[in-house]
Order: structure tokens, then C-alpha cells, then sequence
């Protein structure tokens, strides 16, 4: 159009030059006519220069008004080359189709998404892009589709002008496309018409919106929600008691095992603090492995601890630190060994090591103290035999040497029966009368 009223003004300019011309052509040629048609002459060509010079004017203003025309011309094709470029460089496939759904345009991101080139997807019915599955049973949703927007078509094609309110007829619909020689591809489809004045819908737009990233993702969420779960319940069924915390000491994650151990259940602990759940009694402690695991990464050691029903028990404990994606300490992971009772074991089995180690310090000191009062309680015998009957004293302090060495024996051999472990009603040994006669 621009083209033909450029073409238009140069010719009209053109005549407009020949004119001139002519009109040069008249004057001159009035020099040499007669006076008595000079007059009639000039007031001919006063006319004619009056003419040209209206053409001039309205010469100018078409040049001006085709100037005008040509930079908005070339705005106008620069809108459309960006709005072309857009359309092309879209990163959802977009299609162009009449009424009928013939393909008029296609972008790349749709012809990527069908595996075709646009060129050859020029002139075909859209429908043989739509998967068997959605296309060819009777209640399918590109049935459904294809209606909806046939109604509206014909609708708007009966009334003339009166459009709906809103051009978009399909939002967002999801349907299965038949990309060439690969799987269906999930899409989000949304269709617009675009009305004009005198026939209704001129053509269709076609936006498809691929899900297949939406649905690897739902995929591997889905994974991960089920290995978390798997993992879970591992951790529901080992026998430590494994919980999670926060950088904040706000306890996250608390296994069967815990609640076994602490008799607190997961929903009483979850939020709370640790330490002043199981910690009360050594935060000092607590504070220097929490720095040393921030620090190295891990500590390993034992732990005195409070249940719910204010028992102590023992643990032995693991503390890791758990990482985020970027590399940033993120929570602290604890697994709690209950060593309680192999701490008493332990306990017990020194006691009994100590006993025997004073039984067979007993056993030796009752070996040297029956070799010291052998030989006195012998001699103290033999010598009332020896002494005559007259010195009377002298047998009398014999005999109390004789009565206290085995009394001092009796002693040795109650304590040499406790420290074999004899556990005899018989021979019980009253340490504190041991200790009071051998004082």
C-alpha cells in the first residue's frame, strides 16, 4: 500500500514538472504572438501559474504526508519484526491456525515439540499432532475440546461483530501431543480467537506449554518422598535412639527408638530444646562438643542423660553434622547407644575384681600370720609340759599365750574363708570383730 502511494506521488510529481514545463513552453511562446492575443495569453498563464503553484503546495504536503507515512510504516515493521521474533524465540510452542485448525504459522519451540520443521507443518490439520489416546476415543478430551471452540465460532460467525467477552476459549487444558517418532508429550494448551468485524473468527492462536519437566519433577519428588519414607521407617526399626536437631538445638526428627529410650513421644519433643530435655545436668559439656562438631564435623564419647521419668541413664553418643546443598552446616544428626546397663555390668565386674584382689591379699596374709603363730602357739604347748608344776606363774602366761594364739588362729581361718568366698551360716565372718580382736 505504501509502495502504490509512493508510486502515485512520483508520477503526480512528475506531471506536476511537465506542467512547469509547458507552462515555460507557453510563455515563451507568447513573446512571439500577436498583441492582440498577448493579453489573452498572459491572463491564461497568470491562471496556469496560479494552478501550478496550488499544485506545488499540495505537492508539498504530500511529501511530507508520504514522509510521514513511511516512518510509521517503519515503525510498524519494526513492531512486527519483534513481535516476530518473540513469537519465534517464544520458549512455549505457538501456532497460528484458521477456523478449521490448519496450520498457518508455527514457531520453533513448536516445531521442536512436534519434531517437525515449521515449514512442513504449514498447511497440516493440528489434529494430527494429538495422541491417540486423546483424540480417538468418543468422550476424549480433544472432543471436548474441538466443540467447545466450534461453538463459539459459529456462534460468533451468526452474530456478526458481537464477540465474546474474552478471546481465549481453551485455558491451560492438559492433553497429550504426538510429537513424530517419539512418546506423547503432556502439554498445557491454551486456544484464542481472533474476531474481525465482517466474517467473525479469523484465525486461531495455539499456545502448548510443555509439562514434561513438571512431570520428571512430580516423578522425582515423588522418589524422594518415597525414599524418605523407606528411610524413615529404617530408622524406626533400628534399635538406637537417632534425632535431628537444628543449628538452634530445636529437636527435628525423633525415631520409635527415642521414644522407647526417653519415653517422651515424637510429637511432646518436636520444637523443644535438647538440652533442656536430656542435657540438664552438663550444658557445659554439651556446648564444647557442639563447637567441636561445628568445627570437625563429628564427636564420639559418652553422655549422662534424664528420661521423662527422671531415670539417668548412660549413652554413648555420635554426633554429625549434616550439610545443606550449598555446603552449609545445616543440622546436627545424634545416635544414642543405651549403655546403661553395660555400665552397671562394668561396674560390678570391677567390684568383684577388687574383692578377689583383697581376697588374695587376705589368703597371703593369713599364710604369713599361721607361719608366725604355728611356732608360738607350738612352743607355748610344749613348754607347760616342760615347766615343773611348782612355777605355777609361768604355766599360767603360757596358757594365755596358748588361748590367744588360737584365738589369732580362728581369726585367720574366718578370713581366710571369706576371701575363698565361703557363704556359710557357720563360718560367717564379723569383720568388725576380726578387727577388734586383732586389735
Amino acid at each position: 500500500m505504501v509502495s502504490d502511494v509512493m508510486m502515485n506521488f512520483s508520477r503526480f510529481e512528475q506531471e506536476v514538472q511537465e506542467a512547469r514545463d509547458r507552462l515555460k513552453i507557453i510563455q515563451e511562446d507568447t513573446l512571439d504572438s500577436p498583441s492582440s492575443l498577448q493579453e489573452w495569453h498572459s491572463e491564461t498563464i497568470s491562471e496556469l501559474s496560479y494552478a501550478i503553484e496550488e499544485l506545488d503546495v499540495a505537492l508539498e504536503e504530500m511529501r511530507l504526508q508520504n514522509e510521514e507515512l513511511l516512518v510509521a510504516r517503519q515503525e510498524v515493521e519494526l513492531k512486527r519484526q519483534h513481535y516476530q521474533e518473540l513469537f519465534e524465540l517464544a520458549p512455549d510452542g505457538y501456532l497460528v491456525t484458521d477456523e478449521r485448525g490448519i496450520i498457518q504459522e508455527a514457531n520453533r519451540a513448536a516445531a521442536a515439540l512436534l519434531n517437525i520443521a515449521s515449514k512442513y507443518l504449514i498447511g497440516k490439520p493440528i489434529d494430527i499432532f494429538i495422541s491417540p489416546s486423546d483424540r480417538d476415543c468418543p468422550d476424549s478430551k480433544w472432543l471436548q475440546i474441538t466443540r467447545s471452540f466450534e461453538d463459539c465460532c459459529c456462534h460468533s460467525n451468526h452474530n456478526g461483530c458481537k464477540h465474546p467477552a474474552s478471546p481465549l476459549l481453551i485455558n491451560n487444558e492438559e492433553i497429550y501431543l504426538q510429537p513424530r517418532q517419539q512418546e506423547p508429550l503432556l502439554v498445557a494448551l491454551s486456544v484464542a480467537a481472533s474476531y474481525n468485524a465482517k466474517d467473525g473468527v479469523e484465525s486461531l492462536r495455539w499456545s502448548l506449554r510443555d509439562l514434561s519437566e513438571r512431570q520428571a519433577a512430580i516423578r522425582e519428588r515423588k522418589q524422594a518422598q518415597e525414599k524418605i519414607s523407606e528411610q524413615a521407617a529404617l530408622l524406626d526399626v533400628t534399635t538406637d535412639a537417632i534425632l535431628v536437631c537444628d543449628l538452634h538445638k530445636q529437636i527435628l526428627f525423633w525415631n520409635k527408638a527415642a521414644e522407647k529410650l526417653y519415653s517422651w513421644t515424637r510429637e511432646e519433643v518436636l520444637g523443644k530444646d535438647i538440652l533442656a530435655l536430656l542435657c540438664q545436668n552438663n550444658l557445659s559439656q554439651l556446648a564444647k562438643i557442639e563447637q567441636e562438631v561445628l568445627q570437625k564435623g563429628s564427636w564420639h564419647g559418652e553422655l549422662n542423660q534424664t528420661t521423662k521419668a527422671r531415670e539417668n541413664i548412660i549413652v554413648e553418643s555420635r554426633w554429625s553434622l549434616v550439610l545443606d546443598d550449598e555446603n552449609q552446616p545445616k543440622s546436627i544428626l545424634i545416635v544414642n547407644t543405651d549403655i546403661t546397663f553395660s555400665k552397671q555390668l562394668e561396674a560390678s565386674h570391677l567390684r568383684c575384681q577388687r574383692l578377689e584382689a583383697i581376697g588374695t591379699l587376705a589368703s597371703g596374709i593369713v599364710h604369713d600370720l599361721n607361719n608366725i603363730l604355728s611356732p608360738i602357739l607350738g612352743l607355748a604347748q610344749f613348754l607347760q609340759v616342760e615347766i615343773e608344776p611348782a612355777d605355777a606363774g609361768v604355766k599360767d602366761r603360757l596358757k594365755i599365750i596358748e588361748i590367744n594364739a588360737k584365738r589369732g588362729a580362728a581369726l585367720l581361718k574366718q578370713i581366710s574363708m571369706f576371701a575363698c568366698g565361703i557363704q556359710d551360716s557357720r563360718y560367717s565372718c564379723q569383720l568388725v570383730c576380726c578387727s577388734r580382736n586383732l586389735s
